[in-house]
């Protein structure tokens, strides 16, 4: 099995947890000539102990692991210059890598994991819909997040290893997900210009949470240009982002949908050397016909059925995207074209409640599925016309099945285990236009358990540790070809 396995061991780690729980109490008196004046009541303030790792609960921070959170308002007070990466930048632990390359997705890397590979060791979600896409001609599991607008993200959640069972493929070096905004008590407009004829324009349109029945729109626009400092670094993009919510009884229903689209130069990778050294200009470019673009369209449904701890959570997606790179690394240009289809749903049940009507526990099952149909090719070019035959020619269709389920319970007030494991099955049914002989339909699968301890022996003081496995799936470009031929 071509599988690679990653194992993440975390042991003896130290957190201080310096909140504790407070409440203000306000006293009253009346006069008693004037007992039917009124009473100006001053504002009560009530602030709860914020969550643990020893609490049992659906939010991530209350795993055995390093998490980090990015609430709206910590969102709001990170500057975007150019794209997502700005979020991630300013993230205890995280490598962010900007290639300068137009509309490629970045580098982005957590616990040593490379960030030359384009976020292909981290496992990104949008709105529980997997972002990662598998068997990728560029890079296995290649991370592309430039369809993100960052004004519409609501919440970010990052899990550093591969804690959760929630989240399979990718996630060696842990997992992000994204929660895009419902709704808006008010709507944007900015944007921004400068040097190289760059600019940014966004905006969006909202209305505050509505009664029960009533449908919420949440629409958001942005136009990116910039010529860049380097020759041939130009690049646009637009990007149109729609969200309905339909709150009800028991949950939201939202639908959305979004349609990206960007077109670039790529000035490529230069030598340092010849740049200090006087010989090479640092606005070169290694091909004036380097570049790119891509076009994506996508529809998303999610369904959330009661309160987070209770919670079915049920969401279906349909993404396609055409993506098309020119690129010279030294050996002569070539081109690489990518027309995918993604299509798939997640399913997941919470039950938070006390075994024997005295412990607190958490038990949640879930499954999740994602079929990929792809057609790649890679040929030579020069000034982006073909100069020769394919070297690739694939149509393939990746199915992928996983199912988990993940326990917490705390025995004491001040322990609490986690334990969790999920199986992942992958299917490759693959036909080489350049083979003489049929390709026979291959699979595999990977087990990733999971299991950790938090402590809170004091108020201020956090104890946890976890073992747990990740993994990431064998690639049609790399991996399965070279088994089949």
């Amino acid at each position: 099995m071509s599988t690679l396995l990653g194992r993440m061991i975390v042991m003896g780690t130290w957190a201080l947890w310096l909140a504790s729980p407070h409440v203000v109490v306000v006293a009253l008196a009346a006069d008693e000539q004037a007992d039917s004046a009124p009473v100006e009541i001053p504002e009560v303030v009530v602030q709860g102990k914020p969550l643990s790792r020893t609490d049992v609960t659906a939010d991530p921070v209350g795993l055995p692991a390093a998490t980090t959170i990015l609430d709206t308002g910590a969102i709001q007070r990170t500057p975007i210059v150019n794209s997502y990466v700005d979020l991630f930048r300013p993230l205890p632990g995280f490598n962010v890598n900007n290639f300068g390359q137009g509309g490629i997705g970045n580098g982005i890397a957590i616990r040593g994991f490379t960030d030359l590979e384009h976020g292909r060791d981290v496992a990104y979600f949008i709105d529980d819909v997997p972002m990662n896409e598998v068997s990728s001609i560029h890079t296995p599991n290649y991370a592309d997040l430039n369809i993100l607008i960052p004004e519409t993200v609501e919440r970010l959640e990052v899990i550093r290893g591969p804690v959760s069972a929630l989240y399979g493929d990718s996630n060696l070096g842990g997992s992000v997900n994204i929660v895009t905004k419902r709704f808006d008590s008010t709507g944007e407009v900015k944007g921004y210009g400068g040097y190289f004829n760059t600019g940014r324009g966004m905006m969006t349109y909202s209305q505050p949470r509505a009664k029960e029945g009533t449908i919420v729109p949440y629409l958001a626009a942005e136009g990116y240009t910039s010529d860049g400092y380097r020759d041939n670094q130009g690049y646009q993009r637009y990007n149109f982002f729609g969200k309905v919510t339909a709150p009800t009884k028991f949950g939201d229903f939202t639908i959305r949908t979004q349609f990206y689209g960007g077109d670039w130069g790529a000035p490529g990778y230069i030598s340092r050397d010849l740049v200090q050294s006087g010989a090479l200009s640092p606005k070169t470019a290694v091909n004036t016909s380097d570049g790119g673009n891509k076009e994506l369209q996508n529809v998303v449904v999610n369904y959330l059925l009661g309160d987070l701890d209770q919670a079915v959570t049920v969401t279906g997606f349909v993404n396609h995207d055409v993506f098309v790179r020119f690129a010279d690394f030294g050996g002569g240009q070539r081109e690489q074209n990518e027309d995918r289809t993604t299509a798939g749903f997640t399913i997941r049940k919470t039950w938070t409640s006390r075994l024997l009507d005295l412990f607190p526990a958490q038990v949640m099952v879930g499954t999740n599925f994602r079929n990929d149909s792809v057609g790649v090719t890679q040929m030579p070019t020069v000034s982006r016309i073909a100069s020769g035959p394919d070297v690739v020619n694939l149509n393939y269709i990746e199915q992928g099945l996983g199912e988990y389920i993940q326990v917490q319970f705390q025995p004491v007030s001040w322990v609490k285990l986690t334990g969790g494991t999920r199986y992942d099955h992958f299917w490759y049914d693959v036909n080489n236009q350049l083979a003489t002989s049929s390709v026979p339909t291959t699979d595999t699968g990977v087990w990733s358990p999971k299991a950790g301890i938090a402590l809170t022996p004091v108020s201020w003081l956090e104890i946890f540790s976890n073992y747990s496995e990740g993994f990431r799936s064998p690639s049609v470009v790399n991996d399965v070809m070279c088994l089949l031929l």
